[in-house]
């Protein structure tokens, strides 16, 4: 039987190099303490007490996505139930301050406090025609000026080389932009922890340095920068909307500053609580390479910031998080940090302790084995591949699709493709478009499924609808 393409966080690995590289993956791996525990104190999440029951006097709070409910506060407590994103719950006790009550499943209940949205009713109408919300620049063509590109200036080099570029920023602020987590630490993961980074445009000023960097969040894929000098064209994260209409990713892919509009008028192909996807025209965005940490518009506003591409579909973490982490509700203060490798350091042990208690995000960061952010920056962390499967059984997209690659591989569990073939179906279901065009491909060669190549036909349709390049090819070549 052919070896099935790899996801690796959608990257595609087959035959013989595919083997090799999983050998090296495994090999890397195994020099690696399975869930080790730091030292450290793993912190103390506040776990909020929830009943399902009569809502009488506690406060009414919905799930921000599916959360599950324990009996104590940990994963190593039971899983007593579990809401669905949206949920309604009433809340007993203050952050941090649990008062032991009764739900419908019989017993206490437990919840990690950040897996509950506290917002007020209205929260979710904000848009830009509001008085108080101020757009300094207004559509996808003008908020090209407050895009930049991150680069880092080399030691000994004349001059910032082009091949030096980084990924995308924009600002918020203006003294102060954000980015994804990922494009500010590659900068850093080679050990250097003291090189200058500036922010490059085309246009008046044309470069700016960064003086300082601010929150940073692994499991929101987010970071903020500061500089001394300020920039007159940024957005206002006050006007913000949620990703429909067609939307609009702009960064510098390549090095260079583009902007992809979605296909359809209806935009997201799905949402949910966090994030959300598109496609943009494979003709003109084959691939997103270097578009991670810019923005993503619709004619209200901020949707979002690309931390993710695979292919020409772009994955988008929602505003809310950026408002959060500019707010110092989100992450780890690296602005008065003397060391950034030991304040990134405290970032990743902070995702292990939520990871201890059942966030989903950083079960991801703590479970995934062939991209880890959290290991990169201290690999006495290890690996928890418990985390992981939890964080999946839950729901969690990112930690299903790593599970599927690890299933197929054999890597870190035994291998299954059965099981791989069940998540993978259920992603597709849920209209993950990579998933889709995987299953189509699936069912076409016969991996964990009999050949149907009329099914197969209607999942890359499905795909191809999304104008997912890959599929499009795949349809032309096959069919």
């Amino acid at each position: 039987m052919d070896f099935p393409f790899l996801h690796c966080g959608r990257l595609q690995l087959t035959g013989a190099l595919g083997i090799a590289v999983l050998a090296a993956f495994t090999a890397l791996a195994s020099a690696f303490p399975l869930g080790m525990v730091h030292a450290r104190d793993p912190g103390r999440e506040p776990f909020h007490e929830v009943e399902r029951a009569a809502f009488g006097n506690g406060r009414v709070m919905p799930a921000a996505g599916r959360a599950n409910l324990r009996s104590g506060p940990g994963t190593s407590f039971e899983t007593v139930g579990r809401l669905q994103a949206g949920e309604r719950v009433a809340v007993s006790g203050e952050t941090g301050d649990p008062v032991r009550i009764r739900w419908t499943g019989g017993g206490p209940a437990l919840v990690v406090a950040r897996l509950l949205t506290e917002v007020s009713p209205s929260h979710d109408q904000v848009s830009s025609g509001e008085a108080a919300c101020r757009q300094s620049v207004n559509g996808s063509e003008d908020a090209r000026r407050a895009v930049w590109r991150l680069q880092r200036w080399r030691p000994g080099a004349s001059h910032v080389r082009f091949k030096d570029y980084l990924g995308t920023a924009f600002a918020v602020g203006p003294d102060r932009f954000v980015t994804s987590f990922h494009v500010l630490f590659d900068n850093y993961a080679r050990g250097d922890f003291h090189g200058r980074l500036y922010l490059f445009r085309k246009g008046n000023p044309p470069l700016v340095e960064v003086s300082q960097i601010g929150r940073v969040s692994i499991t929101r894929d987010l970071a903020e920068l500061r500089t001394a000098a300020p920039v007159d064209d940024y957005l206002d994260v006050r006007c913000w909307s949620e990703p429909q209409g067609e939307l609009t990713a702009v960064g510098y892919r390549n090095g260079i500053l583009s902007a992809g509009s979605s296909v359809r008028p209806s935009g997201a192909a799905y949402k949910d609580a966090d994030r959300f996807a598109f496609a943009v025209p494979s003709s003109r965005f084959p691939h997103l390479i270097g578009m991670s940490g810019g923005p993503i518009l619709n004619d209200d506003g901020l949707v979002g910031v690309t931390f993710l591409g695979a292919s020409n579909v772009v994955y988008g973490i929602k505003t809310k998080y950026v408002q959060q982490l500019l707010a110092g509700d989100l992450g780890t203060d690296c602005s008065k940090a003397r060391d950034l490798r030991r304040c990134f350091q405290e970032e990743a042990h902070r995702v292990r302790a939520l990871a201890l208690q059942g966030d989903p995000w950083a079960q991801y960061e703590m479970g995934t084995v062939l991209k880890s952010t959290v290991r990169r920056i201290d690999s006495s962390l290890g690996h928890d591949v418990e985390a992981l499967l939890e964080a999946a059984e839950g729901g969690f997209w990112r930690a299903q699709v790593e599970l599927v690659d690890m299933y197929v591989a054999g890597l870190r569990v035994n291998r299954n493709l059965p099981e791989a073939f069940r998540i993978l179906r259920d992603l597709a279901s849920r209209n993950d478009i990579p998933s889709m065009y995987d299953m189509g491909r699936w069912h076409y060669f016969g991996w964990a499924t009999p050949t149907d190549k009329v099914l197969a036909r209607r999942w890359l349709d499905e795909a191809a609808q999304h104008d997912f390049g890959p599929a499009k090819t795949f349809l032309r070549q096959k069919y």
